[in-house]
């Protein structure tokens, strides 16, 4: 301040601006299908004007690896899940001043139910004559179709097992064989 003889006084004030740490926002519960791709979205989080086009989202998809926020970045991710079960999705964000909060989402992940369908069409065999059933039409997700399980009911008493499998018949007769 001056005066108009030209004395001056000062003060001064110390201002300390304090970071506003971010806040990450997972999103909602998630239900997806196995081997399904399961959208992240972490564009809900928030900062402060000056810092929300800063932040940094580093995701984590389960915890059998620990929590290590290496398994994807971005505000939007993809991922699959391989198998059903519910699995808990981590998002944390971080600002321009190496401050971050975490948020957790819910990840329900169903089964997809298997398909039995038959290659085969109905047939007219002779007795004792061999007929190869065909189970490949079969269908289920990708991550479970090779460990999918045939049987082959051809009667009362008999069993057999395999995508594909060989029959016959001593009597003639008609027979329903179901594929479970």
């Amino acid at each position: 301040v001056k005066d108009d003889d030209g004395n001056m006084s000062s003060d001064s004030l110390e201002i300390n601006i304090q970071n506003v740490v971010p806040e990450a926002n997972a999103g909602w519960e998630i239900s997806r299908f196995e081997d399904e791709s399961v959208t992240f979205d972490g564009t809900n989080s928030t900062d402060t004007p000056s810092d929300i086009d800063k932040l940094t989202y580093h995701w984590d998809f389960d915890e059998e690896d620990g929590i290590n926020y290496t398994d994807s970045t971005g505000k939007i991710t993809n991922h699959t899940y391989t198998r059903r079960g519910s699995y808990v999705t981590t998002l944390m964000v971080t600002d321009d001043n190496n401050e971050s909060s975490v948020d957790s989402v819910k990840v329900n992940i169903m089964n997809v139910l298997p398909t039995a369908v038959m290659a085969n069409s109905n047939l007219s065999l002779t007795e004792d004559e061999i007929h190869l059933l065909d189970g490949s039409l079969c269908s289920d997700s990708v991550s479970d179709i090779d460990t999918l399980y045939y049987v082959w009911s051809v009667d009362e008493t008999r069993e057999v097992y395999g995508k594909y499998a060989n029959i016959s018949f001593k009597d003639q007769g008609i027979y329903n064989i179901p594929l479970t």
